[in-house]
């Protein structure tokens, strides 16, 4: 006798109030045996005829595991292997048979629509066991529980805050280069060791030259901003200073051919057997950086007279600049620049000011790129403010002249790039400065309550000076003293007007730190201590537990805070803990191998905390990680038509996951109106579109990669047509036109011929005039608007996108204007009037119904 046919013994949705890590529990009054789950998804029927239950699946992509406890056993074990649920993949999960009374499902969902199909163990004549004429429903109940007997998930959906922060692997915040390298320790010994050669004549001034182009790629990698933004801050790694090193090694390399050919010249010696004797020696013992700036000090001791000061054989002029291009480069390491600031260098470059700045601009442009080097530095800036050296912890009292040469020379209206860096250098003393206080305030109130009994006792005009400085503070010491100041009585006071001065200062705190989540070396600059930023966050939500989902986003708290009004702490905390989630999930991306099961479960986080506005908004911090964009577009091409997996028993479940997981986090992207976030995907839509187009979206339901073609189609036909392409296809869009085009499920921007057509790039006479057409529509006096279907809102959404951003360009502006853009938006905002009209008259019927 064969074995019956599967029939259905359990179907309901479990449904929750709010998204978030659940276990629900099936219990049969008898035991039954498994075979298959069914997990429906939204406004979906099963595949079976006999279930009416209709699939409210929420949200459209989560983890699930499931269990079972069998009669005698008294832990559970898995049904089968954690997987990804996702509404674009087979639901269907097809089990080894197994014979319980108890299922478990756990994962991070609102809602879950479960199917199990099987038998009951009469039916398989495994057990005498006698069942009435009820309904084999009633043999099932279903709760809510958390079962200390489940085994530990593979990941956990819901870890603290600490325990989601781990150590960043890739992204980093701009490395301190310590010391100086060897190179740059060679090229200074040699220029040295050259310099004290007798009668150099003119190569005096090949070593200028030689040592300057050197240092002169050192100020071309430090301030141009867009090489560091594109090339050398890319996965916030350390800079890439191949380039530098370059011109280090062959200016050096210059010196040594220069110093061969004089030893040569004087001793009748080779040059090669010279240098290397002297300086290929790989033990060969260089100079520490404080020999180092000693031996260097008559170059850049500027207040000399012209007898002790330089080279004698270089001008006035000549001498400054070698100066320079020598305190350069002790400027750039930690290390040489407290040696050079020690022996009095800061004081040097101030004397400068007075005697040098009037007579080029080139040695004030350099002036300043050495001040801008030796600021990046504590010691740097405390020498140019005039602190150096401090006897105590208090700030000294008194007029900084280096400050004031910088007003000054603003104040004579310099030419821009001069008073670009002079302000940039300007902003760095000011935030040092107000750092420095900061610091101190906080240690003098923290100091006066361990001195005191209680809090109360420290004056309330040291909080408002606290208040005032938090707004300006970016920087050093921020985390800690932070969350000292947050964790004090004090703040706790009932006292009237401690309690005002407190809120300002919680504001001030809270305005500051949501403005480090706006950039990239904010977001990195929080994670890279962990351990205080997860302090800072606990003392900002305090004891009070708060929602996730009721917390406002980032850009609507910030508004909030600008405008006067209060975000509470506990706001604060949660938009903070969410971004840096976000931040350390980018991190962990990165270091994944791609296709890899801990790949899959990154991209799930991502979209798991994509599910609250808070989140949502938390994932467009991907855009100020460019690096990450490859990482995406590979994980999109997951999944290859050529595949012959597809062709057959369909693609791998985990590149299936991948796939949709990775799309649904793009479309985050994409579907933002801002232009950072469009500056992210626009200039790789053409690869976007490939890559959607080579893997298989696994049916033509709406899901993730099927919606995402339709969002960055109006992108595609920009890269293709220009701005006047893109203005006849928003055209073709509001007319309606587009549904004889998309008829089949293809992009208009995928009928290459017809769209081509469309946008006027043929010269036949019978090419469409789209924009005529459309004038014809609307001069008839019964137009009233048409209905457009969901894939052309999406697409004209983001052309008229595009279109805003590219008319900001008055050239673009005024061709779109002829081409009759003020006709399209016309049509566009009929339609809008009919589709509303027709959504209010269905939702009134509705109601009376």
């Amino acid at each position: 006798m064969g074995r019956p046919e599967p029939c259905v013994l359990f179907s309901q949705t479990f449904v929750h109030t709010h998204l978030d890590e659940y276990v629900d529990e099936v219990l049969f009054a008898e035991p039954v045996v498994i075979t298959a789950c069914e997990f429906l998804e939204q406004n979906a029927s099963s595949a079976s005829q006999a279930v009416s239950l209709v699939g409210a699946t929420s949200p459209p992509s989560f983890a699930l595991e499931v269990f079972v406890q069998s009669e005698g056993e008294t832990r559970f074990r898995r049904l089968c292997q954690p997987f990804l649920y996702s509404h674009s993949s087979s639901n269907v999960l097809e089990v080894e048979a197994v014979v319980t009374n108890h299922l478990v499902v756990r994962g991070s969902y609102r809602s879950l629509s479960l199917v199990i199909y099987g038998n009951t163990a009469e039916d398989l004549g495994q057990f005498n066991i006698e069942f009435d004429d009820n309904s084999l429903t009633n043999l099932v109940s279903s709760a809510d529980g958390k079962l200390e007997d489940l085994p530990l998930p593979l990941r956990s959906f819901n870890r603290t805050f600490e325990e989601s922060l781990s150590s960043l692997n890739v992204l980093s915040l701009p490395a301190v280069t310590p010391d100086l390298s060897v190179e740059v320790k060679q090229l200074l010994q040699l220029m040295l060791k050259i310099l004290d050669l007798p009668n150099l004549g003119y190569a005096v001034h090949k070593i200028l030259r030689a040592v300057a182009s050197a240092a002169a790629l050192l100020i071309t990698f430090d301030l141009d901003s867009n090489a560091i933004d594109q090339k050398h801050l890319t996965s916030g790694r350390k800079k890439d200073f191949k380039e530098l090193d370059h011109g280090t090694s062959e200016a050096r390399k210059e010196l040594l051919d220069l110093f061969g050919a004089l030893q040569c010249k004087s001793m009748n010696e080779s040059s090669e057997s010279s240098t290397e004797c002297i300086f290929i020696e790989p033990d060969a013992d260089f100079a520490s950086s404080k020999q180092l700036v000693e031996m260097l000090s008559p170059f850049f001791h500027f207040n000399k007279s012209s007898s002790s000061f330089g080279h004698p054989q270089l001008s006035e002029s000549e001498n400054v600049i070698l100066g320079l291009n020598v305190a350069l480069f002790l400027c750039s390491s930690k290390e040489s620049c407290f040696h050079f600031v020690n022996c009095g260098g800061m004081d040097q470059l101030a004397y400068l000011f007075d005697h040098q700045t009037q007579k080029s601009t080139a040695i004030t442009l350099l002036l300043l790129g050495v001040i801008e080097q030796a600021t990046r530095h504590s010691v740097g800036c405390e020498g140019f403010l005039g602190w150096w050296p401090r006897e105590d912890d208090n700030i000294p009292s008194g007029i900084s002249d280096g400050y004031s040469h910088l007003l000054k020379l603003l104040l004579q209206e310099p030419r821009h790039d001069v008073a670009s860096l002079a302000t940039c250098i300007l902003h760095r003393l000011r935030f040092y400065e107000v750092i420095s206080r900061y610091e101190c305030e906080i240690l003098s109130i923290l100091g006066g309550l361990s001195a005191t009994a209680k809090g109360t006792s420290v004056p309330s005009n040291k909080l408002r000076g606290v208040g005032s400085l938090l707004k300006k503070l970016l920087d050093r010491g921020f985390l800690p003293l932070s969350a000292a100041l947050l964790s004090t009585t004090i703040l706790h006071s009932e006292d009237e007007d401690v309690l005002d001065i407190s809120l300002e200062i919680v504001s001030s705190m809270g305005s500051l730190i949501l403005s480090l989540l706006f950039c990239h070396s904010g977001l990195v600059f929080l994670l890279h201590q962990p351990d205080l930023t997860a302090t800072l966050i606990h003392a900002l939500k305090g004891v009070d537990t708060m929602n996730k989902e009721d917390c406002v986003p980032l850009r609507y708290a910030s508004v909030l805070i600008s405008k006067g009004f209060t975000c509470s702490p506990q706001e604060v905390g949660i938009i903070v803990e969410t971004h840096l989630r976000v931040v350390n999930a980018i991190d962990r991306l990165l270091s994944a191998s791609p296709q890899s099961e801990e790949f899959l479960w990154v991209l799930w986080e991502l979209c798991g905390l994509a599910r609250s506005n808070c989140g949502r908004e938390a994932l467009l911090a991907l855009s100020f990680f460019p690096e990450l964009f490859s990482v995406l577009i590979e994980a999109l091409h997951s999944v290859k038509e050529s595949e012959p997996a597809i062709k057959n028993s369909g693609a791998s479940p985990l590149n299936l996951a991948i796939l949709h997981s990775a799309a649904e986090i793009v479309e985050v992207i994409v579907t933002d109106s801002t232009a950072t976030s469009m500056s992210f995907w626009i200039g790789h839509a053409m690869e976007l579109h490939k890559a959607l187009h080579s893997s298989s979206p696994g049916s033509n339901r709406k899901d993730a990669p099927t919606r995402l073609l339709e969002w960055i189609d109006a992108g595609l036909v920009y890269h293709k047509n220009g701005a006047i392409g893109l203005l006849r296809y928003a055209a073709v869009l509001a007319s309606g036109g587009d549904a004889h085009l998309t008829s089949t499920n293809i992009l208009v921007s995928d009928l290459t011929d017809v769209v081509d057509n469309i946008v006027g790039e043929s010269s036949n006479a019978s090419d469409i005039n789209v924009m005529e057409n459309l004038g014809s529509i609307i001069s008839v006096k019964s137009f009233d608007g048409v209905n457009l279907r969901d894939s052309s809102i999406a697409q004209l959404t983001t052309a008229f996108r595009i279109l805003a951003f590219i008319s900001e360009n008055p050239t673009v502006a005024a061709a779109l204007y002829d081409e009759g853009v003020i006709t399209i938006i016309y049509v566009v905002l009929v339609n809008c009037s009919y589709m509303l009209e027709r959504s209010s008259n269905s939702y009134g019927k509705l109601l009376l119904v």
